[in-house]
């Protein structure tokens, strides 16, 4: 790696504390020099090409995309210098997941780091509504990932440990000694905790380093291929589903609607007229309610709360009018339950009629209903119709 320049990772350390803007821009032309900038570029263009040789080794280059960062050699990353230039390998297809996981190399004057990170810590954001966003995506993830104890993970981690030279870190970008370095002693360990208990804010990163001395005898193509090979499974296995896609396409247009909500209570008694108004929309048309009240026998569906003030009316196919609000097509659902349903978090198998939970939310209360069987109403003619739970279940 860098026969052109040995010198080059030097550009790390000597600009570690450079000033903003220390690139440049149109109108201010920074502090680092042209030759600097070149070195900066070399490293970027080594690893875009070594990703493209990747890309390219596979048996269906199609299958991934190459991920670079916002990069240009005459204003580096939007005018600053880059505290490390990366560039990544993702699943064709996952842009629902912000393109994660991915296979990397982070070039930093720590030296060079490579391998799989299964999604970006949102440590490394800035953003808030990136965060918020990532925390939907990062559980579908992580319960994607192959089994402890299947063929496809028994067989990578004894691949690994043959190698040697891995590290099962939190996240990227961290050097020996820090917290979250060596977090796990195997992959089995990390997948393990990963898809059981791992945190919704992103992480887990399998990956080996090479220091400045390593890089002169390195060939970037053939690792990053190497990289590709072993990894390229699990970006096929974590790549989106319909249900997945449903799913976030959901939460962002209730964060976008969110935008809209404004609170404007004129008195208190307006806005105890407004809470009530609400809870009454939410339960659900009266006449509606009360049928599903009575063919449900009081119960929720789901939970069988019998709590009649948290019982709503939750249509299965959305309300378009008063043709709609017919029995069949209607569910009585404990109130947080509904809010689940309506966002595509809970969903009913319209064959088996069991209750299908998002791996969101895993690990919470309401996993105890996944596989669930629906409670059904007594009379056969109340049972919801298997039409609408099909349409619902497709649309998630």
């Amino acid at each position: 790696m860098l026969n052109d320049d040995r010198a080059a990772f030097e550009v790390f350390a000597k600009w570690r504390d450079a000033p903003a803007n220390a690139f440049g821009s149109k109108n201010n032309p920074g502090v680092i020099s042209e030759q600097d900038k070149a070195r900066y570029t070399l490293i970027h263009d080594e690893l875009v090409e070594a990703a493209e040789a990747a890309r390219s080794s596979l048996a269906a280059p199609e299958t991934v995309e190459i991920k670079r960062m916002n990069y240009s050699p005459q204003y580096g990353s939007r005018g600053h210098r880059p505290v490390d230039v990366w560039v990544s390998l993702c699943g064709a297809g996952s842009e629902e997941f912000a393109r994660m996981p991915q296979i990397y190399a982070i070039a930093s004057e720590r030296g060079l780091e490579m391998g799989l990170a299964i999604s970006i810590s949102e440590d490394d954001y800035h953003d808030l509504a990136v965060k918020i966003r990532n925390r939907t995506i990062v559980p579908l993830i992580n319960r994607k990932l192959p089994l402890p104890e299947g063929e496809r993970a028994v067989e990578l981690s004894e691949y690994i440990e043959r190698e040697g030279g891995w590290h099962f870190n939190l996240k990227a970008r961290l050097s020996p000694g820090q917290d979250g370095f060596d977090e796990w002693s195997s992959l089995a360990d990390l997948i393990e905790t990963t898809k059981s208990s791992g945190t919704d804010k992103g992480g887990g990163s399998i990956c080996k380093f090479f220091s400045l001395e390593e890089l002169e005898g390195l060939s970037l193509a053939e690792e990053f291929s190497h990289m590709a090979k072993i990894f390229h499974p699990i970006l096929m296995d974590c790549l989106p589903n319909s249900w997945d896609t449903q799913l976030v396409a959901t939460h962002k247009t209730v964060d976008e609607l969110s935008d809209d909500v404004k609170f404007y209570p004129d008195t208190l008694k307006d806005a105890r007229e407004k809470t009530l108004r609400e809870i009454a929309q939410r339960r659900g048309q009266k006449k509606f309610r009360q049928a599903l009240l009575k063919a449900y026998d009081g119960a929720c569906a789901i939970s069988q709360t019998r709590v009649e003030a948290v019982l709503e009316a939750a249509h299965i196919t959305p309300y378009l009018g008063e043709y709609t609000n017919h029995i069949t097509n209607g569910l009585l659902l404990r109130a947080d339950l509904h809010t689940l349903f309506d966002l595509h978090l809970i969903r009913i198998n319209p064959t088996s009629v069991k209750v299908e939970i998002s791996s969101t939310l895993y690990g919470t209360q309401y996993w105890n209903y996944h596989n669930r069987s629906l409670s059904l109403p007594l009379k056969a003619t109340d049972h919801p119709s298997y039409l609408a739970l099909e349409q619902h279940y497709n649309d998630s």
